[in-house]
Order: C-alpha cells, then structure tokens, then sequence
C-alpha cells in the first residue's frame, strides 16, 4: 500500500529495464547548472518542443542533476521475476502475452515480460508497452486522496479533491494478488468530494486480461443524474474517458491488444526527477509487510505556491531533470479491418433475415419492411432463434447444429416445408457445361469493365471475407493483419480459375465459415472435414437441398452476431478511423455488396488521414487498394 503525507509530482516513462546511461552532459549541460531562458538552446532535440518552449520564454528553470545508472532500486521479487521472464514470453497476433512453450497466456506475471528487448524484432514496440504497464502494476493495489488542480497562466483557479482507489490482479507482489475469476487486469474507480457542485461525480473502469474482450468503463455526473458507459477506446478525456488516473497512475491507459506499436527508435532525454529522492531525503522504503511507503518534506512544489515566482503558475519548481534513455513508441488504432467483420456481421444478419422471412423488400419509400411475423415459417424461425440461444446461453457444444436441425424437423413437421423424399442420389453430370469459355470474348476491350469488376470483387470480397473471419477467430495480428494471408489468397486464386473451367460460379472463400469458427474450428483439420463433408453431399443432396430457410436463416442471424464483437477495436473518437470503418460497416450491409462496403473503406481511408494529418500511417500496400477500389466504383455495372 502506497502511504502519502503530501502530494507528489511524477512522470512516468518508458525505460530500459536494464537501467539507463549516465545522466550528465545533456547537449553541453552539466549537473549544478540551471535550465532556463539563458541556455535553453542546449536542450534543444532533448525536451519535445512545447516543453522546451517553457523554458525558452522563462517560464520554467529547473537544475540539472546525475541519474547515475543503477540508482533506480528494484525490489527484489521484482528484480527476480524479470531475471525468470527472460526468453520465456512473447506476443501473439492479437497483442497480448503469451508463454512461447504453451501459446496461452500466463495467469500471472511478475516483473518486467520482456527484460531484453531487441530493436530488431517487430514486436519489440508492444514489449515496450508491456514493460511499461507491469512496472506501473508492481507499485499495487492502493487508495489515495489527490488534489486535482485547475492552474491558471497566473494563479491556481480552481481544486477538486479525489478519492482514488487503484486494484491491480497482474503484475502485483505475489502476496497481494486478489482473487481473480472475471480475469481482470485492473479496476479504478475515482469519486470526486469536493468542491460541493462536482461532489459525486465518478469514474469506474474495469479492464480485462482477456485481449478480446471489450473493457468496461462508466461515469456518473450526478448533474446529469445518470450512469453512462464511456468508451474504452477514447485516449482524449482525461477524466470521464479511460484514462481515469490522476497523479500516480499511468498517463496512457488504453488497451495495448487496440493498437498497432512500432519501435520508432531510441533516443537520450531530459525527464523531469525528484531531486529529494536522488539525494535520499524523501525518506522512502519498502514494508516488510508488502507495499511501500514514502515520506516527503512538505515544499512549494508548483509556481503557483511560491510568491516570488515570476515564471508560469503550473511550473514544476522543486523538481530538476536529468538525462536518461527512453523507447520511442508509436501506436495507431487497427479500426479499418476490424470494420470488415463488424459490416459482414450485419450482412450475414440480413441475409438470415431475409431468408427466414422476417424481413423483406419492400416499396419505394420503405426499400425494407417487416415480414408477415405470424405466419408460420415465420413462427418457426423465431423458434429456431429463441433455441439457438438458449443453447449458446447454456454453453451446449455443436448449439448452431442442433439448433439447425431441430428447427428444421419442426418445419418439416409442421408442414412449413416440404420433407426430403430420398436421402441419395448420383451427382449431375458435368458434360452440358464442362469446358464452356469464351476466351476470344473476354479478352476484348468491351469485355474489360466486366472482367475488372469482377476481379476486384473477387479479391476484395475473399481479402475482406478472410480477414473478418480471422477477426473473430482471433488470427489477425496486432498490426490487423492475417499472418501469410498469401496462402488463403493463393488457394482461393486456383479455385477461382477451376470454378468456371467446371461451369460452375466462382469459388472462393464464404463468409458462412464463421458458422465453422463459433462451433471452435480453427486448424487444417477443420477445412479437410468441411471438404470431405461436401463431398459426402453430393450424394445426399435430396437431404442438404430439403434443408429450409426457416432453419438455417436463424443460424445466420446467430453468427451476424458473433461478428460484432471485433467492433468494440474500432476508435469512435477517431474521425479519420470511424468514417471509413462505418462506411464499410454501412454500405456492406445496406448494399447487400461485399466488394462496396470494402472498397468504400479503401477509398475512404487514405483521404480521412490525410485531412487528419496523418498521412505517414499510410502505408504502400494501400495505395495499390485504394487505386482498385476507385476502379472498381468507376467500371461497377449500375445498371
């Protein structure tokens, strides 16, 4: 538990855990001198540009002291733990860690995951941020009373006093791990006191280990007089957004599995330090009991406090900085593609829908209406719904199956659809349409919006089909993306080109496979089974064909579901991420076009960042789709 007798000033960093490179001579400055409006040019590429601008209008002078390395003191479990996690742990494709031997992720960790990090490896971005988060967690469950200040140019204008309570579940002391059955990560919890219009006003977060699984997170305004849930993705609101942690707690707090990190490099810079505590007067020492405690002398720490200050109010005057080495970390919300399986969950939905017969097309004015909701292949559906859930619900293995097979006995039951009258028979013959192209044809020049339709469509429709299912199977990686996405893509290509040679329609990857992911298939394995079976059903197929709307609609409906979950990646309050994630989402859905939705999004995107002025998270590979989508809009037969 960490115990305070006086408000404290922190920053926190990103630092190597092997500690850091000696402190003095930053840019020509020395320990004892002062940084201020005189030398203020020797910090310069030390201190980002608005803090050094602090310094260049004398609004800020702070002394320059040695952080020798090794100064930092861990503990000793904490030093231990980072000693045994070495070249034990990774991260997988959706972020998070995991043990190399098992591929799960560990229940607990204690230290820093990744003590060597090399430069080199692609995800030594994330390991960073992982770093950061378990040094932030060792410190423990704690409650603190902090002073919340709004600092004026010239004076304070204006305090809240907060009641903050901090519980970690990772990352803690062995001996001060609480129980953990909902696999948290952390729980925080801020209640305002006072002054008495903002008395009650609180934030609650509880944040997940789990790397799919959406956090939790409410603000109660009691002018408001109601409790909102606040969006888990939004880093911009300091207080009622997820960042809810004030003085002691971590400044970035967003879920590291959101985000896309790159090691940008590394740098040496001045960081603002207690100079107290490198002089060992802050009194601060480890409790045999667990936890930690701290005691410092009670100084005018702000400019605000000290009356002769001339500089700005806010101004850190009792600190000083000093030289250490920091991670340069980039992180980019992965939106875009999580948007194709959030818009083919809405697609799947209303295909179920359709098929089931409780939606239908309707008239100009109402292009969509509601079926006849007491007929009774629509009672049936509904049954079948209401039965798949309860056996989701329940946790019943193989529920979408039984669900589809029972509904469909009752259709045939009831009459709603006609019973199979055979179980086998021989497959067609292939003779009438084997071999039948037209060469000469499509390679002509009126051929060619056609051809350059369908090609996109294909592509697009399979990269979009891919990377949503992998979405939901939890295959794409950090960066969004789907590992050797090549070889699906390759297969696809080959059944593409066979398809037609057999006078059949194209053949590809289908969007049904969700189906397969939410029953637990995921390997190899899975797709052989699949194949065979569709084999098998060549002969059966007065039985597969018998098979009604009304019971496998249901189970489309089902899935579209399940395909939403990847929409909680997606960062609302990112206009140059949600606009073309919801383009996608839309115009997928309501076109009834995978390809539409998709390159909608392609086109979208590139001109969304570059008003955002964020054009350097384009990437090459982009361009190439963003040029086909276009085409694609300009050759796409309306008519």
């Amino acid at each position: 538990m960490f115990i305070r007798t006086s408000i404290v000033l922190l920053a926190l960093w990103l630092v190597h855990p092997a500690g850091a490179q000696e402190s003095a001579g930053a840019g020509g400055l020395k320990a004892g001198d002062v940084l201020n409006q005189t030398n203020w040019q020797k910090a310069e590429g030390l201190l980002p540009p608005e803090i050094l601008k602090h310094y260049q209008t004398g609004e800020y002078a702070n002394p320059i002291v040695d952080w020798p390395d090794g100064k930092y003191t861990w503990p000793p479990d904490f030093r231990a733990g980072s000693e045994k996690n070495a070249g034990q742990l990774d991260v997988d494709a959706t972020g998070t860690i995991i043990e190399k031997g098992a591929g799960k992720q560990p229940p607990y960790i204690l230290g820093f995951p990744f003590p060597i990090i090399d430069a080199a490896d692609p995800k030594a971005g994330a390991k960073v941020v992982w770093n950061y988060f378990y040094r932030t967690w060792y410190f423990g469950t704690l409650y603190a009373e902090s002073q919340l200040n709004w600092i004026g140019r010239k004076a304070l204008e204006r305090r809240t006093d907060v009641h903050v309570s901090f519980e970690y579940y990772d990352g803690v002391p062995e001996r001060e791990r609480p129980a953990n059955p909902q696999n948290f990560s952390a729980r925080l919890l801020n209640l305002v006191v006072s002054p008495a219009d903002l008395n009650g006003t609180a934030a609650l977060t509880w944040r997940y280990r789990d790397p799919l699984k959406r956090d939790s997170a409410w603000a109660y305004v009691p002018a408001l007089r109601r409790v909102r849930a606040v969006s888990p993705a939004n880093r911009s609101d300091g207080f009622l957004g997820s960042d809810m942690s004030e003085d002691d707690g971590p400044f970035f707090d967003g879920k590291p599995e959101d985000f896309t990190w790159t090691l940008k490099g590394e740098a040496e810079q001045l960081r603002l330090v207690d100079p107290l505590s490198l002089q060992g007067q802050s009194d601060q020492f480890w409790l045999p009991s667990g936890g930690w405690q701290g005691n410092w002398p009670d100084l005018k720490f702000l400019g605000y406090m000290d009356p002769d200050w001339k500089g700005i109010a806010w101004a850190p005057i009792s600190g000083a900085v000093a030289k250490r080495h920091f991670w340069i970390v980039e992180g980019v919300p992965t939106s875009l593609r999580f948007s194709f399986a959030v818009g083919m969950g809405f697609f799947l939905t209303f295909i179920g829908l359709n098929e089931a017969g409780l939606v239908r097309v309707g008239v100009p004015g109402a292009p969509v209406q509601a079926g006849h909701l007491a007929s009774p292949a629509a009672l049936v559906a509904i049954f079948g719904i209401v039965l798949q859930a309860i056996l989701l619900i329940r946790k019943v293995p193989g529920a979408i199956l039984i669900g589809i097979v029972i509904t469909a006995i009752v259709a045939f039951v009831s009459k709603v659809a006609a019973a199979p009258h055979g179980l086998v028979s021989l497959p067609p013959s292939l003779a009438p349409i084997l071999w039948k192209l037209d060469f000469r044809g499509a390679l002509t020049w009126q051929a060619f919006p056609v051809v350059l339709t369908m090609f996109v469509m294909a592509f697009v429709d399979t990269m979009g089909t891919l990377i949503g299912v992998s979405a939901r199977a939890g295959f794409l990686d950090k960066d969004g993306q789907l590992p050797q996405i090549e070889r699906p893509m390759l297969v696809d290509a080959v059944t593409t080109c066979i398809a037609p040679a057999l006078g059949t329609t194209i053949s590809g990857a289908y969007m049904e496979s969700a189906t397969g992911i939410e029953v637990g298939g995921r390997t190899g394995l899975t797709v052989l089974v699949t194949g065979s079976c569709f084999l098998l059903a060549l002969f059966f197929a007065p039985l597969v064909a018998a098979i009604p709307a009304v019971a496998y609609g249901p189970a489309l409906i089902i899935v579209g579901l399940f395909m939403l979950e990847p929409i909680t990646h997606i960062d609302f309050s990112d206009y140059s991420e949600s606009i073309p994630a919801f383009a996608v989402v839309s115009l997928m859905a309501f076109t009834f076009n995978i390809a539409i939705g998709i390159c909608a999004g392609f086109a979208l995107y590139p001109l969304c960042k570059i008003v955002a002025g964020k054009s350097r998270e384009l990437k090459p590979g982009l361009w190439v789709l963003t040029a086909l989508s276009l085409a694609f809009f300009i050759f796409y037969p309306y008519h």
